[in-house]
């Protein structure tokens, strides 16, 4: 079948089979040359497009001058604790790390590293008392006496009749000006273990800070005579019997 076209020329109707155009003469190969350069043109654009689009693919959208949407890197919230990098102890029992953090605390004073191994040892035995205390103890060696009371309560919780963790709770609620409550913790102390030196002392120390002298001088005295070395003791008594003028 004839397809009807027109010149490109004149615009007289050609058919196919024409070599020229019967109107003007103009050659019908003209028509199929344009229509040539027309595909060939498409052809390039689409080429250019799919180079484009490629490249936005591969290198992101900023190399076409719009900003990437960059994912938010995600964040954390493990702990409010700063983390000390120690070496696994011995075979990384619970055992092993309460045991690092007694030597980090006691012998080394590192008391940041000794709360990290006391946390590690509490991860792997969260209903040790002995553990949470020692994390109290490190605590308050820090100077975070809110974070002692609470990790003392956590021990006590387990255990009520920890002594350690007792006093120790005192000494905290003592550092934060609450001296009435860290007596009623010397009380539990002692009521638990009267015979403890230090334990006298730190009763001594409240009941002074509540105005309350010759009781405190009491307190101390009981301290100097359980143990005659206790130097704190000692101290603290000559302080308070300046205090009265004795």
């Amino acid at each position: 079948m004839n397809v009807a076209k027109s010149c490109e020329q004149c615009g007289a109707s050609i058919t196919r089979g024409m070599k020229v155009c019967d109107n003007c003469g103009a050659p019908v190969g003209v028509q199929n040359i344009r229509l040539i350069n027309i595909a060939a043109g498409i052809a390039v654009v689409g080429a250019i497009i799919v180079i484009v689009f490629v490249s936005w693919v591969v290198s992101g959208p900023s190399n076409l001058g719009v900003t990437p949407v960059v994912p938010a890197t995600p964040t954390t919230s493990i702990t409010s604790l700063p983390v000390t990098t120690i070496a696994t102890p011995g075979n990384g029992s619970a055992y092993d790390w309460n045991a690092a953090g007694n030597e980090l605390h006691d012998t080394e004073k590192n008391y940041q590293g000794a709360l990290s191994a006391y946390e590690m040892a509490i991860a792997l035995d969260p209903k040790n008392a002995a553990y949470w205390r020692n994390k109290g103890m490190a605590l308050n060696s820090l100077g975070r006496y809110t974070e002692t009371i609470i990790a003392e309560d956590r021990a006590i919780s387990l255990d009520p009749n920890h002594t350690t963790a007792w006093n120790d709770k005192s000494i905290a609620l003592s550092n934060l000006g609450r001296y009435p409550e860290a007596l009623a913790a010397d009380e539990m102390a002692l009521l638990l273990n009267p015979d403890n030196a230090r334990y006298w002392n730190s009763k001594g120390v409240d009941l002074a800070h509540l105005n309350r002298y010759p009781e405190a001088l009491i307190a101390f005295e009981k301290a100097i005579t359980l143990d005659p070395t206790s130097q704190k003791a000692i101290d603290n008594k000559k302080v308070l019997e300046a205090m009265m003028n004795i």
